[in-house]
Protein backbone atom coordinates (compact mmCIF):
# COMPACT_ATOMS: atom_id res chain seq x y z
CA UNK A 1 0.00 0.00 0.00
CA UNK A 2 1.16 3.42 -1.09
CA UNK A 3 2.02 6.15 2.25
CA UNK A 4 -0.07 8.73 2.15
CA UNK A 5 1.44 12.37 2.53
CA UNK A 6 0.50 14.31 5.56
CA UNK A 7 -1.83 16.70 5.00
CA UNK A 8 -1.77 19.78 2.91
CA UNK A 9 -3.54 22.14 5.22
CA UNK A 10 -2.29 21.53 8.20
CA UNK A 11 0.95 18.84 7.62
CA UNK A 12 -0.53 16.17 10.18
CA UNK A 13 -1.26 12.55 9.29
CA UNK A 14 -4.16 11.61 7.18
CA UNK A 15 -5.90 8.44 7.35
CA UNK A 16 -8.05 5.83 4.49
CA UNK A 17 -11.80 5.45 6.21
CA UNK A 18 -14.46 2.92 4.38
CA UNK A 19 -17.72 4.89 4.96
CA UNK A 20 -19.87 1.83 6.31
CA UNK A 21 -21.57 2.35 9.59
CA UNK A 22 -25.30 3.37 8.20
CA UNK A 23 -26.76 1.71 4.83
CA UNK A 24 -28.99 5.11 4.32
CA UNK A 25 -26.17 6.79 4.47
CA UNK A 26 -25.29 7.89 0.29
CA UNK A 27 -21.55 7.24 0.89
CA UNK A 28 -21.93 3.93 2.02
CA UNK A 29 -19.50 1.93 0.54
CA UNK A 30 -17.47 4.82 -0.48
CA UNK A 31 -13.72 5.09 0.92
CA UNK A 32 -12.39 8.81 1.65
CA UNK A 33 -9.14 10.08 2.71
CA UNK A 34 -9.38 12.36 5.95
CA UNK A 35 -6.73 14.45 7.85
CA UNK A 36 -6.76 13.14 11.51
CA UNK A 37 -6.44 17.27 13.19
CA UNK A 38 -8.17 19.26 10.67
CA UNK A 39 -10.47 16.92 8.69
CA UNK A 40 -10.20 17.83 5.24
CA UNK A 41 -10.75 15.27 3.42
CA UNK A 42 -10.65 13.88 -0.29
CA UNK A 43 -13.38 13.31 -2.39
CA UNK A 44 -15.90 10.00 -2.08
CA UNK A 45 -14.11 7.22 -4.60
CA UNK A 46 -16.67 4.55 -4.69
CA UNK A 47 -15.79 2.74 -7.78
CA UNK A 48 -11.96 3.22 -8.62
CA UNK A 49 -10.56 2.93 -5.11
CA UNK A 50 -6.91 2.62 -6.49
CA UNK A 51 -6.60 6.29 -7.42
CA UNK A 52 -7.68 7.66 -4.35
CA UNK A 53 -4.02 7.82 -2.52
CA UNK A 54 -2.72 8.85 -5.41
CA UNK A 55 -4.85 11.57 -5.78
CA UNK A 56 -4.70 12.65 -2.03
CA UNK A 57 -0.71 12.31 -2.39
CA UNK A 58 -0.81 14.88 -5.81
CA UNK A 59 0.25 18.22 -4.65
CA UNK A 60 0.79 21.41 -6.91
CA UNK A 61 4.27 22.74 -7.70
CA UNK A 62 5.63 24.32 -4.69
CA UNK A 63 7.87 27.08 -6.58
CA UNK A 64 4.65 27.60 -8.76
CA UNK A 65 2.63 28.15 -5.71
CA UNK A 66 4.84 30.24 -4.35
CA UNK A 67 5.44 32.32 -7.36
CA UNK A 68 1.57 32.69 -7.51
CA UNK A 69 1.28 34.23 -4.11
CA UNK A 70 3.91 36.60 -4.63
CA UNK A 71 2.01 37.51 -7.56
CA UNK A 72 -0.68 38.09 -5.68
CA UNK A 73 1.11 40.21 -3.46
CA UNK A 74 2.24 42.32 -5.99
CA UNK A 75 -1.78 43.14 -7.35
CA UNK A 76 -2.86 43.17 -3.74
CA UNK A 77 -0.13 46.30 -3.02
CA UNK A 78 -1.19 47.92 -6.53
CA UNK A 79 -5.04 47.88 -5.30
CA UNK A 80 -4.39 49.19 -2.31
CA UNK A 81 -1.68 52.00 -3.88
CA UNK A 82 -5.16 53.18 -6.40
CA UNK A 83 -7.24 52.94 -3.05
CA UNK A 84 -4.94 55.47 -0.98
CA UNK A 85 -4.95 57.30 -4.68
CA UNK A 86 -8.49 57.74 -5.04
CA UNK A 87 -8.96 58.99 -0.94
CA UNK A 88 -7.20 61.75 -2.06
CA UNK A 89 -8.72 62.76 -5.32
CA UNK A 90 -11.45 65.01 -4.10
CA UNK A 91 -14.06 62.45 -4.95
CA UNK A 92 -16.84 62.26 -2.32
CA UNK A 93 -17.14 59.72 0.53
CA UNK A 94 -19.32 57.61 -1.51
CA UNK A 95 -17.61 57.70 -4.86
CA UNK A 96 -14.26 56.92 -2.94
CA UNK A 97 -16.06 53.85 -1.26
CA UNK A 98 -17.25 52.66 -4.62
CA UNK A 99 -14.59 52.77 -6.34
CA UNK A 100 -12.20 51.28 -3.77
CA UNK A 101 -14.63 48.57 -3.78
CA UNK A 102 -14.34 48.18 -7.57
CA UNK A 103 -10.52 48.71 -7.49
CA UNK A 104 -10.22 45.57 -5.02
CA UNK A 105 -12.56 43.65 -6.76
CA UNK A 106 -10.64 43.83 -9.60
CA UNK A 107 -7.54 43.05 -7.88
CA UNK A 108 -8.86 40.15 -6.22
CA UNK A 109 -10.35 38.63 -10.06
CA UNK A 110 -6.59 39.71 -11.14
CA UNK A 111 -4.95 37.21 -8.10
CA UNK A 112 -7.34 34.69 -8.54
CA UNK A 113 -6.29 34.65 -12.36
CA UNK A 114 -2.58 34.62 -11.20
CA UNK A 115 -3.43 31.78 -8.72
CA UNK A 116 -5.26 29.74 -11.50
CA UNK A 117 -2.74 30.48 -14.27
CA UNK A 118 0.50 29.23 -12.69
CA UNK A 119 -1.29 26.20 -11.03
Amino acid sequence: MTDLLPCPFCGESAERITIGEDEDDPNFGGDVIQCSRCLASSHVEFEFKENLVSAWNTRSDKAARKAAFEEAAKVANRAAEAAADMAITGLSEHARRRESMNAAACSIAAAIRALAEKG
